[in-house]
Order: C-alpha cells, then sequence, then structure tokens
C-alpha cells in the first residue's frame, strides 16, 4: 500500500499534469478559433471573385 507522501507526490504529478492539458487545450481552441477565421475570409474572397466574374462559387476543391 503505497505511504501518505507517494499519494502526495502522485497527486501533485496528476494536477501538473491537468494544468499542462488544459495549457495545451487552450492553444488547440486558439489555433481553431484562427484557423476558423481564416477559412471564412478566404470562403468569403472565393464568393466575391466569383460574383466578379459572373459565375456561381464553387465549392471548395472544384476550382
Amino acid at each position: 500500500m503505497d505511504s501518505a507522501p507517494d499519494h502526495l507526490r502522485r497527486l501533485r504529478d496528476l494536477e501538473s499534469r491537468h494544468e499542462e492539458v488544459l495549457r495545451k487545450l487552450d492553444e488547440l481552441e486558439k489555433r481553431i478559433v484562427r484557423v476558423l477565421a481564416e477559412q471564412s475570409a478566404n470562403d468569403k474572397a472565393r464568393i466575391e471573385l466569383a460574383r466578379d466574374a459572373g459565375g456561381p462559387p464553387r465549392p471548395m476543391g472544384m476550382q
């Protein structure tokens, strides 16, 4: 059976890992928001270009 100091050490290790996971999730969320904003801007530009060219906008990948 583990001793109290072992339990405390394991708890601190888990807390540290938990904080690291939360930081990584925060970084991922920021990247996702940035990518979605870029994608939205690209979609708007593609629609404007298609409108200027007189045709309907094409889905991504069919250009």
